[in-house]
Formats: C-alpha cells, sequence, structure tokens
C-alpha cells in the first residue's frame, strides 16, 4: 500500500509537469534598427543582431523570469560593437497561457548590460517592452513573434567618460518550450 501512494506521488506529481504549462524555456532571435545618442558627441542609426535566452515561471495571465542576451552592432569603420545583458523580464497575458493555442501578451524588462567597442568597456543599465503573440503549435511549444522596443544608458569607459543612450526597436522571433 506505501509504495503504492509513493508511485501515484511520484507519477501524479510527474503528470502535472507535463501536462502544464508551468515554466518555459525561450530562444529568441531580433534584427533591429539601432539609434545611437553620445553625449558628448552626435546620434546615429544603425543594425543590431540579438540573441536571447529566457526561463520562465507561467502563472497564467503573467509570466516572470530572467534572461540573457547577446548583441553585436557592425560599426562603420570596421569595429564591432558587443553588448551582453542579464536582466528581469515579465509578460502579461491577455488570454490565460493554461491551454490556448494563440495567447497576445505585453512583456516589459529591466536589464544590466556591459560590453566593449573598440576594445573600450561599457556599462550600464536598461529596460523594455515588447507587445507580441504567442501560437502554440504542438504540446508546449510555441511560437512567439512580438515587437519589441529596448533603451539602454551606458557609460563608456574613456577620458574623460561619455554617455550613450542606445535605443533598438524592431520585430523579435521566437521559439517557446512550455512545460
Amino acid at each position: 500500500m506505501k509504495i503504492l501512494i509513493l508511485l501515484t506521488m511520484v507519477f501524479g506529481s510527474l503528470n502535472i509537469w507535463a501536462a502544464g504549462r508551468n515554466y518555459a524555456i525561450q530562444l529568441e532571435a531580433e534584427m533591429t534598427e539601432t539609434e545611437v545618442e553620445n553625449t558628448p558627441g552626435g546620434t546615429g542609426t544603425t543594425d543590431t543582431v540579438e540573441v536571447s535566452i529566457a526561463a520562465k515561471r507561467n502563472m497564467g495571465r503573467f509570466e516572470y523570469g530572467g534572461f540573457l542576451n547577446y548583441g553585436t552592432t557592425d560599426v562603420s569603420g570596421g569595429a564591432d560593437d558587443k553588448l551582453y545583458q542579464i536582466g528581469l523580464l515579465g509578460d502579461i497575458n491577455f488570454i490565460p497561457n493554461t491551454s490556448a493555442q494563440m495567447v497576445p501578451y505585453l512583456g516589459g524588462r529591466v536589464s544590466y548590460a556591459t560590453g566593449e567597442e573598440s576594445s573600450v568597456d561599457k556599462s550600464g543599465f536598461g529596460y523594455g517592452a515588447d507587445l507580441g503573440l504567442k501560437f502554440f503549435f504542438a504540446g508546449g511549444l510555441a511560437v512567439n513573434v512580438a515587437y519589441g522596443m529596448t533603451i539602454l544608458d551606458l557609460t563608456i569607459d574613456t577620458t574623460p567618460e561619455s554617455d550613450r543612450k542606445i535605443t533598438t526597436s524592431g520585430l523579435k522571433v521566437g521559439l517557446s518550450y512550455y512545460f
């Protein structure tokens, strides 16, 4: 009898994990238009490619978690601008993300960013927002499509120090696995 109770507890809890959308791993790529504002200096526009990985907890109407992001920009003159971010995120689902096939959402995030451009270090904080849809096509697999914007305020370690405000906006496409 004790073995039956133990097996029921173990396999019952595994069934909850398999049947629900309690947690998610998300991979995302984006191509964005980037506006750079230097102080002192001027402004410019370029394209940026970014990839992210996130781990989230799904509560139905709300999801929260953490993320890592890597972005690279090909700056004119041959220098590559690299930026790494680590942060927290949250999504408000307009339809509970429990069994719906299509879930519209509004997402937000805050992050710490660090990187390098032409061997000069830079770091700072940022925030962003997304408006998108999650399309579930097979069990816990979903394709995410969103339009997002991120603003980063960075300090560049030069003498004298300078500030840079980076604003990115563009289309994001990702794949999520909910379990």
